[in-house]
């Protein structure tokens, strides 16, 4: 299964595609200033905090190695998922949908 994780945000947020394309681009543009960066320095192992985890990049002689770490929050999200076969993003919904009912309510009485 394959999903594109910035359509779906754009649709939800009602943000134009175009937007989370140029922040997409720039995250790109640093993660290889890092790189650079890190090689200069003759550092080997570079960590980069993306707000959902880590990505790991081990610089080898002739190649790059990565690892994504997930960020505890994510992580227990994940795991809450899978075992409760509920999404999150679901719940979300429901409570902004709730929460905007209720709201209504009140303001016709």
């Amino acid at each position: 299964m394959k999903r594109k994780l910035l359509n779906d945000i754009s649709t939800i947020y009602s943000i134009r595609a175009s937007i989370l394309n140029k922040l997409t681009e720039l995250a790109e543009l640093c993660i290889c200033d890092y790189l650079v960066e890190a090689k200069l320095l003759d550092d080997d192992l570079l960590e980069i905090n993306i707000g959902i985890g880590k990505i790991l990049i081990l610089i080898l002689e002739d190649s790059l190695e990565y690892q994504f770490i997930p960020s505890s929050r994510l992580e227990q999200l994940i795991c809450d998922s899978i075992i409760k076969l509920k999404s999150p993003l679901v719940s979300k919904s429901e409570q902004g949908l709730e929460e905007k009912l209720v709201s209504t309510y009140k303001e016709l009485f």
